[in-house]
C-alpha cells in the first residue's frame, strides 16, 4: 500500500516535505482527510514525548496548512521548538506580541556572556520586537523592556552602541 510506505516515511522522518508528499498522494486517491488527520495525530504524539523538538514538527505543518490559529495552539501547548522563528515571522499578523515573545529566548541566551560580534544581530532582533510590540499596542510593554535591558547590560558600550544606532 502506498499511502502505508508514504506513512512510514513520515515516521522515519517527520518533515513538511514528507508531510506534503503523503498529503498530495491521499488526495489523488481520496484518503485526504484519513492521512491528513493521521498524520497530525502522529505529530502531536511526537510534540507530547518529545522535549528536543517540542512542539516544532506540529507548528510547522499547521502552518504549511495555512493555519497559523492551530500553528499558534500548538506552540502554546507544545512549545514552537526549533520553528520559533518561522512562527514568529509567519504567525506576527495574528498574535504580534506573541511573536515578539518568541525572540526573547534566545536573546537571553544571547546576552549572558558579553559579545561583541553579535550586538548589531541582537539589536536587529529588538527592532523587530520593538514592531511587533507597536503593532500589538503595547509599546509601553516593550519601552520596560528596553529599560531594563539597558540596567542590566549597561556596562557593555558596544551593545549600548548597537542599541542606539537602533534607536532603542
Amino acid at each position: 500500500d502506498a499511502a502505508g510506505v508514504l506513512r512510514a516515511d513520515f515516521v522515519r522522518q517527520p518533515s513538511v516535505a514528507n508531510y506534503r508528499v503523503l498529503l498530495d498522494f491521499a488526495a489523488g486517491v481520496d484518503r485526504a482527510v484519513t492521512e491528513h488527520t493521521w498524520a497530525l495525530d502522529h505529530a502531536r504524539e511526537l510534540a507530547a514525548s518529545d522535549r528536543f523538538a517540542a512542539g516544532a514538527i506540529l507548528v510547522q505543518l499547521h502552518m504549511s496548512d495555512g493555519d497559523i490559529d492551530a500553528a499558534w495552539q500548538a506552540a502554546d501547548r507544545y512549545g514552537p521548538g526549533w520553528a520559533w522563528k518561522e512562527l514568529a515571522v509567519r504567525g506576527a499578523d495574528a498574535r504580534p506580541v506573541d511573536a515578539a515573545d518568541l525572540y526573547r529566548p534566545q536573546l537571553e541566551k544571547d546576552l549572558q556572556h558579553p559579545n561583541s560580534a553579535l550586538y548589531p544581530d541582537i539589536a536587529e532582533r529588538l527592532a523587530t520586537m520593538a514592531e511587533l510590540y507597536e503593532k500589538g499596542g503595547r509599546s509601553a510593554d516593550f519601552a520596560s523592556f528596553m529599560s531594563q535591558i539597558r540596567q542590566d547590560y549597561g556596562r557593555r558600550p558596544a551593545l549600548m552602541k548597537a542599541l542606539d544606532a537602533k534607536r532603542l
